[in-house]
């Protein structure tokens, strides 16, 4: 049976085009929604939630359960770059025919590279709280419109890794404290934290919880 025939029409052309856009600008928006939710400042985030930013409590609410956070991003980063592929490859190879595959495959790593991996990703890193309220509310729709799928490839990650022999924890105190020390030392260093309140915070990091008796 012969292949079916794409329409080369310029309508269609336009279409498809304008399509991989959107597609692009999506996976653009999961890369800088990833960057910014995982490296802003809770602290801040923290302060403005209290003060009744919404933005910032669904970002606070979303980074307490990272793994299904950044499952879900990936799912939907995947989708629509590989929909983004698919497009590109169908219309480069009926304008193209058989070498179209490489100029669409050579054209889409570019886009995909400059456009929705390391710009969005650089403006998130130095933009992390404002990004990270601005897209808390559309992630927390992602998170649960993918929850059952990356609820499966949890399992399944966790059973592989099970077998190979690797143990997959949550978080432990011993990191929190290693999280707080390492921000404590940043501030030092910037000067924003004196010598004595450096050592007097670290000191409290390090006191024991009280034991009730």
């Amino acid at each position: 049976m012969d292949a079916p025939i794409v329409s080369t029409s310029l309508p269609f052309l336009a279409g498809t085009a304008v399509a991989i856009l959107v597609l692009l600008i999506c996976s653009a928006i999961f890369s800088g929604s990833e960057t910014a939710l995982t490296t802003a400042n809770r602290g801040k985030l923290h302060n403005r939630a209290g003060r009744g930013d919404r933005g910032s409590q669904r970002a606070l609410r979303l980074t307490e359960d990272k793994e299904r956070l950044i499952g879900a991003i990936l799912l939907g980063n995947n989708l629509v770059n590989i929909m983004a592929a698919s497009l590109a490859t169908m219309i480069f190879t009926a304008v193209l025919g058989d070498g179209g595959v490489a100029v669409a495959t050579i054209l889409m790593t570019a886009l995909v590279l400059i456009f929705s991996e390391v710009l969005p990703k650089t403006y998130a890193i130095t933009n992390a709280e404002v990004v990270a309220r601005r897209v808390a509310g559309f992630m927390t729709l992602v998170v649960l419109i993918a929850a059952p799928v990356v609820t499966v490839v949890q399992v399944l990650v966790r059973g592989i890794l099970r077998i190979v022999g690797v143990r997959a924890v949550g978080s432990h105190p011993f990191a929190a404290h290693q999280e707080i020390a390492g921000a404590i030392a940043l501030h030092h260093y910037e000067g924003t934290v004196e010598t004595a309140d450096r050592d007097r915070l670290l000191g409290a990091r390090d006191v024991p919880d009280p034991v009730v008796r």
